[in-house]
């Protein structure tokens, strides 16, 4: 997934603010900031580092007139090695920045390039409807809600999450020529949403194709172009289910929950139930996992029940992104061996988000579904 450390802690995007002056200058005042510092960073190999420090004043004004040559990148400003903003600025940059520093995020004022502008109102325009998930999220998986709150919070919250992508993909269209653009990536699919990628990669292409960043994008959609070509390739997919096709028996899995505690799929037989392979660093499965959690809340009192296998190798992360999601059946299992898990390498499980739908009797009923696809399947295997 896209390093977060660029987007997920800002609320704007500093594009390049080019003055008369060739000395590059980064400066502004910083309410409630008095005797603190403010750093100066660059990324480099991924990596921040700092350049420039400087004690902002008793009027909390600071400036920074940088030590070393800014090409056009992205940049830091770091309050007390705490806060921080990211920008992008290069050797002609004269960048005004005002704000608090009990809302470093969230009360600029910028003054710089158009683009600075452009990215600002792509946020005003999408931070209100991330709290707004985040807070259906916390309504998803408290257990101080009814199960119709529960489920009512999910349903919004998909809904939600359309209103989101079709914001950025909007952006992307009009503003591909702008690295404001990558921030709106941040927020879309990769693997349904290609083609946004490339619109923005080949729009910055020789204006910031030297970044660290761009670099970044670019091996994500090439890893995600690979995936497709696999999928297309008629002997990967018939390696991927060659032993387990609609019909035949599903094999059973004994591994241990997030407790220590191993679980069965065989439990679970005069059930429907979904074997949802995952993993907390998989991006594509975090952004299904609303869909999955609306249907088991739709269908769980209906003998429907969720296997959940996870292709993790960190425990921690692990139960994070189950409490994270909202996750909230009881069957989660994993192995901790990453890809080498063994119930995925039993059922050739070559990409995830996978699904395989189980029937009452332990056969599989069918594979590959999410969305509308699983309801149409439940609904002729629960008959409602």
């Amino acid at each position: 997934m896209i390093n977060r450390l660029f987007f997920t802690t800002i609320i704007a995007l500093l594009i390049v603010a080019c003055g008369s002056d060739s000395q590059p200058v980064i400066e502004g005042r910083i309410v409630g900031a008095e005797g603190s510092t403010v750093y100066l960073q660059r990324f480099v190999n991924r990596n921040a580092v700092t350049t420039d420090s400087v004690t902002i004043a008793t009027d909390g004004k600071f400036r920074i007139v940088p030590t070393e040559q800014l090409d056009k990148n992205f940049y830091r400003l770091l309050l007390d090695k705490e806060r921080s903003l990211v920008f992008i600025a290069d050797s002609l940059s004269r960048i005004y920045i005002e704000t608090d520093a009990a809302d470093f995020n969230g009360k600029q004022r910028i003054k710089g390039q158009p683009d600075s502008e452009l990215l600002f109102d792509f946020y005003r325009k999408v931070r209100p409807i991330v709290a707004r998930e985040n807070e259906l999220r916390k309504v998803s998986r408290g257990a101080e809600f009814s199960s119709e709150e529960r489920s009512q919070a999910m349903n919004e919250l998909v809904e939600l999450m359309k209103e989101k992508r079709n914001i950025c993909l909007e952006f992307v269209e009009t503003n591909a020529t702008s690295p404001a653009a990558l921030a709106a990536l941040e927020e879309l699919n990769i693997a349904q949403d290609a083609e946004a990628y490339k619109k923005v990669l080949d729009g910055l292409k020789g204006s910031f194709d030297h970044t660290v960043y761009y670099e970044m994008v670019k091996e994500q959609l090439i890893a995600a172009q690979r995936q497709e070509q696999l999928k297309k390739n008629p002997a990967n997919q018939a390696r991927k289910n060659a032993l387990f096709s609609e019909g035949m028996d599903a094999p059973d899995i004994v591994m241990n929950n997030p407790k220590g505690k191993p679980l069965k799929l065989s439990e679970l037989k005069g059930k429907v139930v979904l074997i949802d392979f995952w993993a907390s660093w998989c991006g594509p499965c975090r952004r299904e996992n609303p869909n999955v959690v609306r249907t088991y809340n739709a269908y769980k009192g209906k003998g429907f029940e969720i296997f959940s296998v996870s292709l993790d190798s960190d425990a921690a992360k692990w139960e994070a992104a189950i409490a994270q999601d909202g996750l909230i059946w009881d069957y989660h299992v994993s192995d901790l061996k990453g890809w080498q898990n063994a119930a995925a390498k039993m059922y050739g499980i070559s990409s995830i988000p996978h699904t395989i739908l189980v029937d009452q009797d332990g056969k599989i009923a069918a594979t590959h579904l999410r969305g509308p696809q699983l309801e149409d399947a439940l609904k002729n295997l629960l008959g409602s």
